[in-house]
């Protein structure tokens, strides 16, 4: 799940701030985290499978506060 929310976060700032230390920061330290998962078992392609549905996870949660308070500001 950590890979997840720091892509999620990556993607978020990225479509909406474009690129910033943060992104950059998100980007090489999932590189660095799935490097080490990968080294320590041998199911590299169900590591990536699980890492992309942890992603969209991730997004869902790192965007649920902001879409919170759109609702909360605009109402419904």
């Amino acid at each position: 799940m950590p890979l997840g929310l720091l892509l999620g976060d990556a993607y978020r700032r990225l479509s909406g701030w474009g690129m910033d230390v943060a992104v950059a920061t998100d980007i090489v330290l999932a590189i660095v985290l799935f490097t080490v998962a990968t080294r320590r078992n041998r199911g590299s392609l169900l590591t990536l499978l699980l890492t992309v549905g942890a992603t969209v996870a991730g997004f869902v949660v790192v965007s649920a506060p902001d879409f919170l308070e759109q609702l909360l500001i605009e109402g419904l």
